[in-house]
């Protein structure tokens, strides 16, 4: 009997994508479960995931969410057989329905917005008046330093406008943790495929303005809408490994 990691739930009509990871399809009225079998370490539950099958998971979401509606199911979901599995489906029917139709011909898109990196400093000519005194010295690096803090100031206030200008083209917004250093702000983007062309033009005139701050402006998508799935408890007594995160997840 095999053991099936569960990625996402799709509408039975849903057509097959050619190019999608070899995965196994179980159906079950109007849902289809996108499976593939779980590896002995993850059903182990031996530290980090495979990255195998981390990146499994989330190329085959994407793939589904390129062309269908696809609702993610949190990464180490796993059911002892088809059978469990089909069963968890079952008995959780209306729920996934009901969580389907709210992310209906909807994706998730991601911008994150990372402060450039330093270029150093202005050397020092070599025809700096050498007798500069102690009072200019001073009023020249309070100078500096209040347009350092004016810079900082403007640079907090374009990120921060950053999600109004975004909202007329989104159905929803998350702030995301920053996961690496130097990231200033991470959203979650729940976008509808019919403004995805908007979206990305508007992202563009962001990024334009984020260089005249200092500011790298990045956009990834489209992507399943990992942030704006509620937690699920598919069969919680059937799970032999805690639910947990991978790399596919957009860091959450």
């Amino acid at each position: 009997m095999t053991a099936l990691l569960l990625h996402g739930i799709v509408k039975r009509e849903t057509p097959f994508p050619p190019d999608a990871p070899q995965h196994v399809r179980v159906a079950v009225g109007g849902l289809i479960a996108l499976a593939t079998p779980a590896s002995a370490s993850l059903l182990a539950d031996e530290g980090d995931p495979p990255l195998a099958e981390a990146q499994t998971h989330h190329e085959l979401l994407s793939i589904h969410a390129a062309m269908s509606d696809v609702l993610p199911v949190r990464f180490g979901t796993i059911f002892s057989s088809e059978a469990a599995l089909s069963d968890g489906l079952s008995r959780q029917a209306n729920a996934l329905q009901a969580a389907l139709a709210r992310l209906s011909g909807r994706v998730e898109y991601v911008m994150s917005l990372t402060l450039a990196a330093h270029r150093g400093t202005a050397a020092v000519g070599d025809d700096e008046d050498a007798e500069e005194t102690g009072r200019g010295f001073l009023a020249r690096k309070r100078s500096a330093r209040d347009d350092l803090r004016e810079r900082r100031a403007r640079r907090e206030a374009f990120f921060r406008a950053v999600p109004d200008d975004l909202r007329p083209l989104i159905a929803g917004q998350k702030d995301l943790d920053p996961s690496t250093h130097g990231v200033l702000a991470q959203y979650a983007l729940l976008v509808d495929r019919a403004a995805i062309g908007p979206l990305v033009q508007k992202a563009q005139d962001v990024a334009r303005k984020g260089a005249a701050h200092g500011v790298l402006v990045s956009l990834r998508g489209p992507g399943p809408c990992y942030a704006f799935v509620d937690e699920m408890a598919l069969a919680v007594g059937d799970n032999r490994s805690k639910p947990r995160r991978c790399a596919g997840d957009y860091g959450r």
